[in-house]
């Protein structure tokens, strides 16, 4: 019973000391702590990509102490990495700037440090490295405080296949530090927002002072040129802007009688038949590419030049390429953003009497 109880004494005493190993008294903080590589940004690395992709990956930590005694210990725990299959990570595939490393148990006393590697095999996840100074012929180790670096030769690490963000481990007997490495981008945040697509048309009087469906030409005589107009006023946020085109149900007429169509560029004239529209664009609303509307639209085709004929197919009429606003309802008399379009209708003496009519169609399309 005696001996059981001494055991359990000795047992205890034992796990204390293991235990307790690793939990150093700093003196200071190993500042600095990150990976690098050559596809490793920010710390930041996609899931089982190979740490460094063709060159040596690192890590980078700067310690305030040096290590100058026999047994001074340095250690590394690379969280997030794993040791690439087929290889094994091994003292040979790695430098430590300023010391001369050997797997241990090493030979004592010759200066050169030696180097434990835990869950260095293929495959495995977060090896650890641990490395022991070693005095040269009794003068002991100096390793200087400062900018270090543990390099790991290409090909043997690469990141988890789990995305995360991994603690990287650095201590020494007088310091600690952490940094991260970042796994999967699980570092960052997408930020979505939705903006919804818009697309208005109103047709409205030529002092843009109220929307209406009609334009009266009135009573046609020889001595005059009848005219009416109207105003299309658009507004989209689509990225391509809008498409605008115009069509009709035929000639203006009345029954079978119809008063002719103006030749394309031509005038309408007093005292001769004929009938077109003209188009003056809207001169601005447009979106210069810097969210300034200023910009103007684009007259369409026969439509940029002096009468023209309503076409009885859909023909583009106006359009522009970016976004375009319109001075909402409750502001009238915007005659900039919106396009005037004026029938302009003449008889001769021999002009059929009768009520005359037609019907004109603008389709408007956004563009993105």
């Amino acid at each position: 019973m005696t001996k059981m109880k001494n055991f359990l004494v000795y047992f205890a005493v034992i796990a204390l000391v293991v235990m307790s190993f690793p939990l150093h008294k700093a003196s200071a903080a190993i500042t600095s702590v990150s990976w690098s590589g050559t596809n490793i940004t920010g710390s930041s690395i996609a899931i089982s990509t190979e740490l460094g992709n063709g060159g040596d990956s690192t890590v980078n930590y700067t310690t305030a102490a040096a290590l100058t005694a026999d047994g001074d210990t340095l250690y590394f725990v690379l969280n997030g990495a794993v040791v690439t299959a087929g290889q094994t990570l091994a003292v040979a595939d790695l430098t430590i700037a300023g010391l001369t490393l050997e797997a241990a148990p090493g030979t004592h006393d010759n200066g050169a440090a030696e180097v434990t590697i835990t869950n260095g095999a293929s495959g495995n996840s977060n090896p650890t490295i641990s490395v022991v100074l070693d005095s040269n012929a009794s003068v002991q180790p100096n390793y200087t405080a400062g900018a270090k670096t543990l390099v790991i030769a290409d090909g043997q690490l690469e990141s988890s296949a789990t995305p995360g963000n991994y603690n990287i481990v650095v201590m020494t007997s007088a310091e600690v530090g952490l940094g991260m490495l970042y796994v999967g981008d699980d570092n960052d945040v997408l930020v979505t927002a939705t903006v919804t697509p818009t697309l208005s048309f109103i047709i409205r009087n030529s002092g843009d002072a109220a929307d209406t469906n009609e334009c009266p030409l009135g009573i046609l005589t020889t001595s005059g040129v009848s005219t009416c107009a109207y105003r299309l006023a658009v507004a989209t946020n689509a990225s391509g802007g809008f498409q605008v085109q115009i069509n009709s149900d035929g000639t203006l007429n009345s029954g079978a009688n119809d008063i002719n169509a103006i030749a394309e560029d031509g005038t309408v004239t007093a005292g001769t038949e004929g009938y077109g529209i003209a188009v003056t664009g809207a001169t601005s609303g447009g979106n210069n590419g810097s969210d300034v509307y200023n910009q103007p639209v684009t007259e369409d085709g026969n439509f940029n030049d002096d009468d023209t004929p309503v076409p009885a197919v859909a023909t583009n009429f106006v359009s522009f390429t970016n976004t375009f606003v319109y001075v909402p309802f409750g502001t009238d008399g915007d005659l900039t953003d919106t396009t005037l379009v004026t029938h302009r209708a003449a008889i001769s003496a021999g002009t059929p009497a009768g009520l005359y009519d037609q019907v004109v169609t603008y389709t408007v399309t956004a563009t993105f």
